[in-house]
């Protein structure tokens, strides 16, 4: 099918698509969706109803023939008893190109986010989460992506190819995406444990071009009742396959298995991970937590975590106690099993301690807390100017200082007729943190012992100062994770001693919902002078080049950077 005006010349156009229908004498239909590129309008209409290409002579004026889309239908053509019903659809055109030879790639396939009826999930999440609720195109490149409101994210990728991920905002456009060669596994765990349910596979790449060390999986993916799983697109490279089961309530869900495989480009190639087999085990510790009178804690929510601290790859663990399974002499005793050789912290939550204990391959390190030796820590907040006692609207966070997870922060109350508060711990080092509406947080480590006096901080008047960051792909804001953003680190360079305070995450509006990731993040220092402003990768987000800002006091400096997506 040849497209052209009325004077049989081609017809220059943004690109977009011709959505065509063919109608059999007998009453059969076929369509399909091709694509106008190169900024012709001349396609061959590719099917077997008909016999040869069949010329379309546009009937409107060339104003409407730019339109987008064009109201009604190219006009209607007999051929050999079949009629040719064409539409031109113009739109955001994704044009996908291998990144070594910029040839188009064939059997694309994508993954574009979308609101679910669920509470609205993360865009940014790993490409098998998004598929499950996300929109699926699949052709050849160019792909036409449909509209949607605000700005879409999704992910491409296509067999011998790594998922990459990519965003666009808007009815018409057009994005190049280049795909780096990729691998394809089909993964059999045998021996699954049946006392484990819910077996997931967490897959870590440790590719060149992947942030070292990332605790975060680069994919997830359910395991099948016989143990299978469709692994696509992973990076080339070395590459760690760890089987490990849904954790709950009870239960730590601690390491199953696990195999390292060095996968190569462009090929689909099999695994096996056998559970029974003792080298999916063979560098693995245990951790043995006793807790003494474990039946006198007053929370409900008394748990045990462990989290890595030289330790690649190994998300941390949780563990809720049970006050019905304690001993007779009121002790609890759980175990860690199936942990990675290396150093981790182990904390006794809310507000209890922590210790650093190192386990070795094939052993069982052991670790104890006793509830019976809680001392109380009283803390008291004043303004520095007035010397008042501050309470009520200031917040006060406490976590033993060894761990730096998030979920070990708690938060205190003031109590009584004076605004004091008091921390109920183990002997051992704490961090606070003390915040308020207008005021500074002021953070210290306090080392807590019996009969210790009150520990005295001052809260002065907040002096945030802010750094806006921008992130764009091509001229259009691009919404990143939160994970990216919080990962910012803001250091003074000499002779500024000043200090990052805080951060303010930007919005997005999707439909009716505020999405869970923003184009756009606020930093805040708490005194003019240089700072440096260093990035971190995340799952498929390259980490832009270290800046060096100017914070005034007067104006707000921008930095705007492009996103690499890998």
């Amino acid at each position: 099918m040849d497209v052209k005006d009325q004077e049989s010349h081609h017809v220059p156009s943004p690109r977009g698509f011709i959505k065509w229908t063919i109608h059999a004498a007998d009453g059969a239909s076929q369509e399909a969706t091709t694509a106008i590129t190169d900024d012709r309008w001349s396609i061959q209409l590719a099917s077997d109803a008909v016999a040869e290409p069949i010329q379309i002579v546009w009937s409107d004026g060339r104003e409407d023939q730019y339109a987008t889309p064009i109201p009604g239908r190219i006009p209607a053509r007999e051929l050999n008893g079949h009629t040719v019903v064409a539409l031109l659809d113009c739109g955001f055109v994704l044009n996908v190109q291998d990144a070594t030879t910029l040839a188009p790639v064939h059997a694309v396939s994508v993954t574009l986010s979308a609101p679910s009826p669920q509470p609205y999930r993360d865009t940014q999440g790993l490409p098998e989460v998004i598929e499950k609720i996300g929109r699926k195109l699949e052709g050849d490149s160019p792909l036409l992506l449909p509209f949607m409101p605000g700005t879409i994210v999704g992910w491409v990728r296509a067999p011998g190819y790594r998922w990459r991920r990519f965003a666009y905002k808007g009815r018409e456009g057009e994005i190049t995406v280049s795909l780096h060669a990729g691998s394809d596994v089909d993964v059999l765990v045998k021996a699954l444990p049946t006392e484990w349910p819910n077996p997931k596979l967490d897959v870590y790449s440790q590719a060149e071009d992947e942030a070292a060390g990332d605790l975060e999986p680069w994919a997830e993916y359910d395991l099948t009742a016989d143990g299978t799983a469709s692994v696509r697109g992973v990076p080339a490279g070395r590459t760690l396959f760890v089987v490990v089961p849904m954790p709950n309530m009870q239960t730590w869900g601690p390491r199953l298995g696990e195999v390292s495989a060095d996968l190569s480009p462009g090929v689909c190639q099999p695994l096996v991970i056998d559970l029974a087999n003792p080298a999916t085990k063979a560098e693995y510790g245990a951790i043995d937590t006793l807790i003494a009178h474990a039946a006198e804690s007053r929370s409900s929510m008394s748990r045990i975590e462990v989290q890595g601290l030289d330790v690649v790859d190994q998300p941390s663990a949780e563990h809720y106690i049970d006050k019905a399974r304690c001993e007779k002499d009121g002790s609890y005793h759980t175990r860690c099993e199936n942990l990675r050789a290396g150093t981790y912290v182990v904390t006794l939550l809310p507000i209890a301690a922590a210790r650093v204990v190192t386990v070795k391959a094939g052993e069982v390190a052991h670790v104890a807390f006793d509830l019976a030796k809680q001392c109380a820590m009283r803390v008291i907040v004043t303004d520095p100017k007035s010397g008042a006692r501050l309470g009520g609207d200031v917040t006060l966070l406490v976590r033993p200082s060894q761990t730096k997870h998030t979920s070990a922060w708690e938060e205190l109350r003031a109590g009584g007729p004076e605004p004091v508060f008091t921390v109920h711990c183990l002997p051992g080092n704490v961090t606070l943190a003390a915040s308020g509406p207008g005021r500074e947080t002021v953070m210290r480590d306090v080392e807590v012992t019996p009969g210790m006096p009150d520990v005295e901080i001052a809260l002065g008047r907040e002096r945030a100062l802010p750094i806006h960051l921008r992130a764009l792909q091509g001229a259009s804001e691009v919404p990143l994770p939160s994970a990216f953003w919080t990962s910012v680190r803001v250091t003074a360079l000499p002779p500024c001693t000043g200090k990052y305070v805080t951060i303010e995450l930007g919005t997005r509006q999707v439909a009716s919902l505020v999405a869970l990731d923003a184009p756009s993040a606020t930093l805040f220092v708490d005194s003019p002078g240089r700072y440096r402003v260093e990035f971190r990768s995340v799952a498929g987000i390259a980490a832009p080049p270290t800046v060096e800002v100017n914070v005034d006091g007067a104006t707000t400096p921008e930095e705007v950077f492009t996103v690499a997506f890998d």
